[in-house]
């Protein structure tokens, strides 16, 4: 402990701003406490480290609140704590031989984290044995139902030498087939020329998901992660979901057929773009990167791309989505709500008007106790902390820092009638 006191020091005095943990556990022991302390007096003193990288333990408990509260209050966690599950179907849990926490305790510290005023983020692996696409749908909808609104990563199942999964016996058992890849690092602007190539295993087939599933789960993911968990769709997905009217897996299976069927809409158009590009990287093919005008970075996620295009063009975007919604018979305000709850380029605080208490009908949802939506004349204020003076700020505070964030939001209180 000594020693490793004493690095933290010298990083510090050394302007190491990143450090990534390679405990997969941290805080199952009482001196990850301490650790966490020894950062935050160091950042407290210098301003380094900037960010502390970590995997939580995965059963969480008060000392694990207590680190991530501390990261999060000092600046040096930018996500919140992993609540990692990777997979909620029990017969993957089976074959891979993992036990996680139950659904009620999940659901409680991720809300606890919520409301304590920091994130948190909940990953989960594609490919794995014995998940099917209609599982993996099931998977991000019980997610998304326990309170996970903004934090979901999904991650493709990597074939590592020596592991369980790489055993010839299981592979045949499995039917799992893997396609080698480079793995490009999206956000960073190093001359490709002085890039160092990295290479990863990734399972693209199993015998219960067949190639074509596993290429539409990821569509279905990239989707959810640009729409609900940045934002610019999540709310109307809330209402829908809250008022019974469809299940919020549904209703992004719902959007990603209308995509398909609606190539001309901004919707359409981004969504053809992003699943080209991921299909071309899956054949081994070179791709042209995800960028937009303006933004400083050549390579995005295609998340970002999907939320980038919403933002720079939303009557666009947002005529298309009303177009989508129209089926489901929603309140019109509710759309005109979610668009002006969502920080654009170049935006500044505003005042409006709405016929709906739509913040305590969204508050109530968020905290797992939904109230009616009730009509009544309010006035609110739309306001945010940051510096978005400029393209490049917006960039880094809303799009690059808002993924599994509520970045992209308003902050919305009621003005005195």
């Amino acid at each position: 402990m000594e020693k490793l006191l004493a690095e933290i020091e010298w990083m510090s005095a050394h302007k190491v701003e990143y450090i990534a943990c390679a405990d997969a556990n941290f805080g199952i022991l009482p001196r990850d406490e301490e650790i966490v302390d020894a950062l935050v007096a160091a950042h407290g003193r210098s301003g380094y480290p900037r960010l502390l990288n970590y995997n939580t333990a995965k059963s969480f408990d008060e000392r694990l609140f207590r680190i991530a509260e501390k990261l999060s209050r000092h600046g040096l966690d930018r996500v919140g704590p992993n609540f990692a599950v990777q997979s909620l179907s029990p017969t993957v849990l089976r074959n891979i031989g993992r036990v996680n926490i139950d659904d009620a305790t999940l659901s409680a510290w991720i809300r606890r984290c919520h409301r304590a005023g920091y994130r948190a983020h909940t990953d989960l692996i594609l490919g794995l044995p014995g998940e099917t696409l209609q599982s993996f749908c099931a998977g991000v909808e019980k997610l998304l139902s326990l309170g996970q609104h903004e934090g979901i990563q999904y991650f493709p199942c990597n074939i590592l030498p020596n592991a369980l999964l790489a055993a010839p016996a299981m592979r045949e058992k499995y039917a799992i087939r893997t396609a080698r890849r480079v793995y490009k690092w999206t956000l960073e602007d190093t001359p490709e020329a002085e890039q160092i190539p990295e290479f990863m295993d990734v399972v693209t087939e199993t015998a219960d998901m067949p190639h074509e599933d596993w290429l539409k789960a990821n569509y279905f993911m990239q989707l959810v992660q640009g729409a609900h968990s940045y934002g610019p769709l999540r709310l109307c997905a809330i209402y829908l979901h809250t008022e019974g009217i469809i299940s919020y897996a549904a209703f992004y299976l719902r959007l990603l057929e209308f995509c398909h069927m609606r190539p001309d809409t901004l919707v359409g158009e981004a969504v053809a773009r992003m699943e080209r590009n991921f299909h071309e990287m899956t054949q081994g093919e070179e791709t042209l990167p995800l960028e937009l005008p303006g933004f400083r970075f050549q390579r995005m996620y295609e998340d970002q791309y999907f939320f980038g295009r919403a933002v720079q063009e939303p009557d666009r975007f947002y005529a298309g989505v009303s177009e989508f919604l129209g089926q489901f018979g929603a309140e019109p305000e509710l759309l005109r709500y979610q668009r002006e709850s969502i920080i654009l380029p170049g935006a500044a605080e505003k005042a409006l008007g709405f016929a709906y208490n739509f913040p305590a009908y969204f508050a109530a949802a968020n905290g797992g106790q939904p109230v009616p939506l009730r009509k009544r004349a309010i006035r609110l204020r739309f306001s945010f902390d940051f510096d978005l003076s400029d393209r490049a700020k917006y960039y880094d505070t809303i799009v690059q820092l808002g993924r599994y964030t509520s970045r992209a939001f308003y902050k919305v209180e009621e003005l005195p009638t």
